[in-house]
């Protein structure tokens, strides 16, 4: 029950205070690799395969106080919706004009093509039984499309050959911040 109440304190403030957001720029590359390291005990325990497909530096720019719940958020529900042999996590990107598009891969069961959308609302839960058993309360997409949106940008969701691909956008940013380009 504290998970719900936090997440739903979480939620509310995401959406009061989108204008507060604390910009910076930072390596996306590293920003995956480190959070991808932070599971590697849950992906050895379930026999999972992670391919990260990041591997040239790119530099993005966000509050980085909001991102890493987006990035984990999915990292947890592909966890949570694998399947599939061999068990498969992959992260790559896209670059998408003023903005890189992370893909979070998971192999398993596509989702019905009349539920992708409903997944974003709060409560929504596509397998509730075997969700709410795990402590799951379908807060974590509307947390992350929040997220996005205070952003200013994108999320989704694909099924993909062979399993389901959620994604985020992250604005570009530079190296050098004194020489940004408004």
């Amino acid at each position: 029950m504290n998970d719900l109440v936090v997440n739903m304190m979480s939620l509310s403030s995401i959406q009061q205070n989108s204008d507060s957001l604390n910009y910076e720029d930072f390596s996306i590359t590293d920003f995956i690799a480190d959070n991808l390291a932070s599971h590697s005990i849950v992906f050895k325990k379930h026999g999972i395969k992670v391919e990260n497909l990041i591997h040239e530096q790119i530099i993005g720019k966000a509050d980085l106080k909001k991102l890493p719940f987006v990035i984990n958020n999915l990292i947890s529900n592909a966890i949570s919706y694998i399947g599939g042999d061999p068990k498969i996590i992959r992260v790559r990107y896209e670059d998408v004009g003023l903005s890189y598009r992370i893909f979070v891969f998971n192999s398993g069961d596509n989702i019905p093509e009349d539920v992708l959308e409903k997944l974003w609302f709060s409560f929504y839960r596509h397998d509730a039984a075997r969700m709410r058993n795990e402590g799951h309360f379908g807060l974590g997409l509307s947390i992350v499309k929040g997220i996005q949106d205070a952003h200013s940008e994108q999320c989704g969701v694909n099924n993909a050959e062979g399993g389901v691909e959620f994604w985020f956008d992250i604005g570009k940013g530079s190296f050098d911040s004194n020489n940004k380009d408004e």
